[in-house]
């Protein structure tokens, strides 16, 4: 009995020492949060504190300890733009009728100083598809004007009359500059169907630089009755925010090394000189820590691992006055991730000893969190654990119905953030005292191992004693015995 319970207590201190709790990590905060589903929108400081490129040393505490169920969420869904309505008028189905309907549309231009009016005028009998005398089995394509939207992105939406008869049929949408020449734009099938009670339509087409004419045909003798058109526009995204990043001086030469955070997702980056009027050729290099070959060193002093440098760019650097404005160095891609950037300069440039400026554009993340009672709560991150393990999973597609996959609908929880060099500095000294309370768990479990060791080795000891005992006991008396 004493063996098992030295052995049980031995697991459950071990057990004890590995519970995470919001000590551990570097980066905490506040988070307002209702029980249920909830969406949090990661920031920066959240990204500076991490410590693992895919922010598995995220969580969320609730008042118990408790972490809770994480998972990342897709990008937020882009709300359509604006909708216009557009002017169509029908064309007939006969070749030479359809190219004379055509030219009937004049182009009348009209110059006064800078200004330009460009004027369509119908066909007499065709303004609208409602004043078309032909018959629908005489339409052979629709004639779309978008000169006013002209180079917009966007959704074309054909809307059928309410009493159309069901179509299924491949059309091709064909754009012009000047109703003579055409080119195809995009092509798809356009479906209505009413069989299964319910009306299915398909009349949506992407649409790229809108030109400013647009024909609708198709093959068949049957046509689809459109009645009106509309062009969506697509939504604009927030532009991504922008990051500064820490830039330190190499010890020789004329070179900086650009620190970025594991965690932060980089979109494009910046380099611009601190100094006005200054034009530098730099090539720039990112460290590429996937393309190093683990190699095991066998020696009894460490030895620094090989820096592996991928060559980025050879850009201009410049921050230059032109007139009344200022011109700045363009941004550029990165072809991988990357902790770290190198700068090389000619020891002749202008930078002298001032650090370049280098800017980043971040994407935003989401992730979708289960809270659970009792609060407060809180978000960490920040653990450099080597045998870290992520947070409880949560399946996205389980608990979000399919009209709102992105959680579009959900409460947003509030990040009350704090400064982040102040908590960084408060977590070093809390990691200092946390590598003591391991040391001493780790001799107290030696200990305590030590311990069932010796009682173990001291019981078997005993029996096996108690057991010679007994069999010399046997033995004598045997042969005492008479024969």
């Amino acid at each position: 009995m004493k063996q098992k319970f030295a052995f049980v207590a031995l697991i459950a201190l071990v057990l004890a020492a590995h519970a995470e709790t919001p000590d551990d990590f570097a980066y905490r905060a506040a988070l307002q949060a209702t029980p249920g589903l909830n969406v949090i929108n990661l920031t920066e400081p959240v990204f500076r504190a991490a410590q693992t490129s895919d922010l598995r040393d995220l969580r969320v505490f609730n008042a118990k300890g408790e972490s809770m169920p994480l998972a990342r969420l897709p990008a937020a869904r882009i709300e359509p733009g604006p909708a216009h309505d557009l002017k169509m008028v029908p064309l007939p189905a006969q070749a030479q009728a359809r190219d004379k309907a055509l030219a009937d549309f004049k182009l009348r231009i009209e110059r006064d100083g800078e200004r330009s009016v460009i004027e369509v005028t119908p066909a007499p009998g065709r303004t609208t598809p409602s004043e078309s005398a032909s018959p629908l089995e005489q339409i052979g394509g629709y004639l779309i004007d978008l000169r006013q939207l002209r180079d917009l992105d966007g959704m074309m939406v054909l809307h059928f009359s309410a009493d159309a008869p069901d179509f299924t049929g491949r059309i091709e949408i064909l754009g012009s500059d000047d109703l003579y020449a055409w080119r195809p734009i995009v092509s798809g099938p356009l479906v209505r169907n009413r069989q299964l009670g319910d009306t299915i339509e398909h009349n949506r087409f992407v649409i790229h630089r809108a030109p400013p004419f647009v024909r609708i045909g198709w093959n068949g003798a049957a046509a689809p009755r459109i009645e009106t058109a509309e062009l969506v526009e697509n939504g604009k995204a927030a532009p991504p925010p922008s990051i500064e990043l820490t830039v330190t001086r190499a010890e020789s030469g004329n070179s900086w090394f650009v620190d970025v955070p594991p965690a932060l997702p980089i979109a494009v980056v910046r380099i611009r000189p601190a100094l006005d009027n200054v034009s530098v050729r730099v090539r720039v290099f990112r460290h590429d820590e996937v393309g190093v070959p683990r190699t095991v060193r066998r020696g009894l002093l460490a030895r620094r691992a090989p820096e592996h440098w991928v060559a980025e760019h050879d850009l201009d650097v410049f921050r230059l006055k032109r007139g009344e404005q200022w011109v700045e160095s363009s941004w550029f891609t990165l072809s991988g991730p990357t902790t770290q950037l190198r700068i090389d300069a000619p020891a002749s440039s202008g930078l002298g000893e001032t650090l370049p400026i280098v800017e980043a554009l971040w994407l935003p993340r989401r992730y979708l969190v289960a809270i659970n009672e009792p609060g407060p709560y809180v978000l960490a991150v920040g653990n450099d654990t080597s045998d870290l393990k992520p947070a409880p999973a949560l399946d996205v597609r389980s608990v979000l119905p399919q009209d709102d996959a992105a959680a579009s609908h959900l409460p947003v929880a509030l990040l009350e953030e704090k400064p982040f060099a102040a908590n960084a500095a408060a977590s070093e000294t809390q990691r200092i005292a946390r590598e003591a309370s391991w040391s001493r768990y780790l001799l107290w479990g030696a200990l305590l191992a030590a311990v069932a060791a010796l009682a173990f080795m001291a019981m078997r000891i005993a029996t096996q004693l108690k057991r010679t005992r007994a069999e010399s006991a046997e033995a004598g008396s045997d042969q005492q015995a008479p024969g």
